[in-house]
């Protein structure tokens, strides 16, 4: 039994030994794996936590490209859309565009009207008005019309032309439209064209379009006729062809039916001495005149006006009596 003892205890001291020695290197076998762990497990969380920072650095920067990059299209973009200001189309000269002619015509009984244009450049000419007013066609017989006249220079704006400045005398100022076939002419301002109702406004016809002439009524035809006959030598009532005598009787007659024709002519008076003589008893000033109206009663009516700024004003009516050649007031 001791001797069992005796191989035991030494077994028993080995095992113990052996197992104290099992476990110390378990536990540094453990505490090696531990701290390898600890280190593996460090070196992975710094590991980590490079790859994070190099992909947050890395999306960082990528984020900053394409920012940069939708910044720079965002800019293109915009200076693409905004629009640019377009030029401003050349216009062709007048002159390639719009003919003025050389003459122009305002076409209307007693207002007629011609209008000349010269001196044309691209964007300039030179014009001349003249145009006249009549009451009827016995007034243009008797030399009753009055006449305006205006020149200058105009500015061409397309088919438009205006007069640069108002005609110093007239104070008128004018516009001109070119409708092709004809030419509306257009008073800017209120002004004193000439005579009493002459105006320039109107459309003017392309051409240099003479007036109307007035025709004599035939009172006037025979007149004239009975005028030139009695310029002639009647043969028949001066010598008698059998005897070659000379008829005294009717030498006397004739005599006598002259003398009365002489003094029933120099009693008439004429339109042109009896205005002159309504002039002289109204005594009329620079800014005042007269124009015939009508016959009545043997006398002729004549109107008494003053020139105002934009029309004449009637201040009164005066006939003259064809026999006395007296002038009086009618109203």
């Amino acid at each position: 039994m001791k001797k069992v003892l005796i191989y035991l205890l030494p077994l028993a001291l080995l095992c113990i030994v052996s197992l104290t020695g099992c476990s110390l290197f378990d536990e540094k076998e453990k505490e090696t794996s531990k701290q390898t762990s600890t280190e593996e497990n460090l070196k992975d969380k710094e590991s980590e936590s490079e790859e994070k920072s190099k992909a947050s650095k890395d999306g960082t920067e990528k984020s900053n490209v394409e920012k940069a990059e939708a910044s720079k299209q965002a800019s293109l973009s915009k200076e693409n859309s905004t629009p640019k200001p377009k030029e401003a189309p050349k216009q062709a000269t007048a002159t390639s565009q719009v003919d003025w002619g050389d003459a122009w015509t305002r076409d209307i009984q007693f207002r007629h009207g011609l209008l000349k244009v010269t001196d044309k450049s691209a964007d300039t000419f030179k014009f001349r008005i003249d145009a006249t007013y009549s009451f009827d066609a016995d007034a243009v017989r008797r030399g009753a019309v009055n006449f305006g006249e205006i020149e200058g220079t105009a500015k061409i704006q397309g088919n438009v032309a205006t007069q640069t400045a108002p005609d110093p005398y007239t104070k008128c100022q004018m516009k001109f439209v070119n409708h092709t076939t004809y030419v509306e002419v257009i008073t800017l301002n209120a002004c004193s064209p000439g005579g009493f109702n002459v105006y320039f406004d109107g459309d003017y016809k392309k051409g240099n379009i003479p007036e109307k002439e007035i025709p004599m009524e035939d009172d006037q035809v025979e007149n004239d006729e009975s005028t030139e006959d009695a310029s002639g030598v009647d043969e028949d009532n001066w010598e008698d062809e059998d005897t070659n005598q000379v008829d005294e009787d009717n030498w006397e007659e004739d005599d006598t039916e002259t003398n009365n024709s002489e003094e029933e002519t120099s009693s008439e008076v004429s339109v042109e001495e009896a205005q002159k003589l309504v002039e002289d008893y109204v005594d009329a000033g620079p800014d005042n005149f007269t124009e015939y109206d009508h016959e009545e009663n043997g006398s002729y009516i004549f109107s008494y006006y003053v020139d105002g700024e934009e029309t004449a004003s009637l201040l009164g009516m005066y006939g003259v009596n064809l026999s006395t050649k007296q002038v009086y007031k009618v109203q």
